[in-house]
């Protein structure tokens, strides 16, 4: 399905029978803002050993002084990691950027307090039936009877330059596709 057909999609299935996969939780971010202004429960699933938000919010805190500053101080500090770290190194904190950028633009939040409070919104299973989203990585072992892969493609494009990262691709896409029982649908933009 196409981006646009996503509330009427959302709205017609069963949150607890659903899970959306993305490569990113950047990916899942959007989506689940979306969702949630439009009055569909979801959220980002999310694993207590490997807690989101603070990781979100070290970044950061670490690269300026206040949230509305942060699009450029990251830009400039992504644009000074490139020269030393690997690329696949630059694309998790691009992802980290990218969730944070997107809670900054639709909350717009004033004080670090407000960021983190709209951050863990996101990540916070609501009472009741509702969407899970999830990175691919963090479904594995999991199953829900409709998969809905959220802009595809898998793999990756950048991943299939290195052999090892090309297999790990195959592997993300293998987990993504085995996820469901039912039915398998990808969205794209």
């Amino acid at each position: 399905i196409t981006w646009n057909k996503v509330e009427e999609e959302y709205r017609s299935v069963d949150p607890s029978t659903t899970m959306t996969l993305s490569r990113t939780n950047a990916n899942n971010v959007r989506l689940c803002i979306f969702l949630t202004r439009k009055g569909i429960p979801a959220y980002i699933n999310t694993s207590s050993s490997s807690p989101v938000v603070p990781s979100l919010m070290g970044l950061a805190k670490f690269v300026c002084r206040k949230p509305r500053d942060f699009a450029v101080s990251i830009a400039t500090h992504l644009e000074r990691l490139g020269r030393d770290k690997p690329p696949h190194q630059i694309q998790f904190i691009q992802d980290q950027a990218d969730c944070i950028n997107e809670v900054i633009s639709d909350s717009s939040p004033s004080t670090w307090v407000a960021l983190e409070a709209a951050l863990k919104a996101l990540f916070k299973k609501p009472r009741g039936p509702a969407h899970m989203l999830s990175t691919i990585h963090r479904a594995k072992g999991l199953e829900a009877p409709n998969i809905y892969v959220l802009f595809p493609p898998i793999p990756h494009p950048l991943g299939l330059k290195d052999p090892i990262q090309a297999e790990q691709e195959k592997n993300l896409e293998y987990v993504a596709r085995t996820r469901t029982s039912d039915t398998y649908t990808e969205i794209y933009p």
